[in-house]
């Protein structure tokens, strides 16, 4: 979309209808514009560095005095002892070694891989001389308390002598995976107020059901809207509303475990994954954050913003078919506070209908 001061941006566009026609036609939807030209260019920094590093390999036995990482030979002996009879000087930055301190023993630099990452680089230097195919392998090293990825690339040649020789390179791919991790986060974060986002929720929800399913711990879901957020847009505008959304965020963030996972999964619509949790300890949170909100002065453009929220909740059932239908009976329990009067907390029971949402909400 053209911004208004005239260049483009990139959007990702939400919308959900919100009301119908007395003749239950579509009225109204509501929904939201979100500003991701951060993400496309983390996106398109990412492939230039893939490139790059496509091509580096391409050329290494010609770059070898200037390549940014290590060409090098690693030989392993039939009784398995491991060194490098080649290692360009590349080896000091990555691993911190000279190449002369490693041309008789390879234990200096498993000394420098990842505790975490020790046994895949073993298990995959293994596959390579077992298949015969070429060794690839994403890890990191840790020198000085530093942690940096590599990414190494070898083919092996069977000798005469029952050893094994493996030419090959290990480029450092630290800022393309700083990049990836930008981009996960981009992907499972709402951009606005820094919550999980649907998608991430929803991910994080269908793992705890799947530990429910599997005799694990029981746990709930509180689900929660603005009853006066209509009203703050009209009012003061969608700067305050965004900044109300933020310091919401702030506020039920500060009051969460660890382990729990509060997200923005709709325009004014949070969810709150409560792992190991009951009914009990689920009312309890939900009541607090209520009162917090409701006794809480969102600094506004004129004078402080005040308001309620309704809460809905449902804990794991074993008769549920998937993770989707906790989250039906929450927001049963959430509609059933809208229609009861707002500004309460609700516990989902076989007695609640389920709730039509209404605009205005």
């Amino acid at each position: 979309m053209r911004h208004r001061d005239g260049h483009w941006v990139w959007v990702r566009d939400y919308g959900r209808l919100v009301s119908r026609t007395p003749e239950g036609d579509p009225e109204w939807v509501s929904g939201t514009h979100i500003d991701i030209s951060a993400a496309r260019e983390y996106q398109q920094q990412l492939e230039t560095v893939q490139a790059e590093q496509l091509e580096t390999i391409e050329r290494l036995e010609k770059m070898a005095a200037t390549i940014p990482g290590v060409i090098y030979q690693f030989e392993m002996q039939p009784d398995g002892f491991m060194s490098f009879p080649y290692a360009s000087a590349g080896i000091e930055r990555i691993y911190g070694v000279s190449p002369e301190q490693v041309r008789k023993d390879a234990s200096l630099i498993f000394d420098k891989i990842h505790p975490d990452d020790l046994q895949h680089v073993r298990d995959t230097i293994e596959a390579s001389r077992a298949s015969g195919g070429d060794w690839n392998c994403e890890y990191r090293v840790v020198v000085d308390g530093h942690v940096r990825w590599v990414y190494g690339q070898a083919r092996p040649e069977f000798r005469d002598s029952g050893s094994i020789l493996w030419h090959g390179a290990i480029l450092d791919i630290s800022a393309q995976k700083e990049l990836e991790e930008k981009l996960r986060q981009i992907a499972i974060t709402d951009e606005l107020t820094g919550a999980a986002n649907r998608r991430q929720f929803m991910e994080l929800l269908s793992r705890e059901y799947q530990r429910y399913r599997r005799n694990g711990p029981a746990y709930a879901v509180i689900l929660f809207d603005f009853d006066w957020f209509k009203q703050v847009n009209d009012r003061f505008g969608h700067n305050a509303g965004d900044m109300v959304l933020r310091e919401t965020t702030r506020l039920v963030q500060d009051s969460l475990r660890a382990s729990d996972t509060f997200a923005r999964i709709g325009g004014e619509e949070f969810a709150i994954l409560l792992p190991d949790s009951d009914q009990d300890s689920a009312r309890h949170l939900a009541e607090r954050l209520r009162q917090t909100l409701s006794e809480h002065s969102f600094n506004g453009p004129e004078q402080g913003i005040r308001g309620s929220i309704t809460c809905g909740i449902a804990v794991s059932c074993q008769q549920d078919g998937d993770a989707k239908e906790i989250m039906l009976r929450a927001d049963t329990a959430l509609y059933a506070g809208k229609a009861a009067g707002r500004n309460q907390v609700v516990v989902y029971d076989r007695s609640l209908a389920p709730a039509s949402r209404h605009a205005g909400d």
